[in-house]
């Protein structure tokens, strides 16, 4: 499987992450066990909320 430019890996044993810088072919590992990408979690209304110190006046993001 080859990596891709940007994607992150973590350890699902000790948590570290890895960025991809530069593309190449394999398997990151870490722990004796293949590291997995990290999925990035979608944006709701309450970070965009959060990204603004709580402060939010006006209708919430759907």
């Amino acid at each position: 499987m080859a990596t891709q430019k940007d994607q992150v890996y973590e350890c699902r044993d000790c948590g570290n992450v890895v960025k991809i810088v530069e593309p190449g072919d394999g398997l990151l590992y870490c722990c004796d066990s293949p590291m997995m990408i990290k999925q990035e979690k979608k944006k709701t209304s309450a970070d965009f909320m959060q990204s603004f110190g709580g402060d939010f006046k006006g209708r919430t993001l759907q």
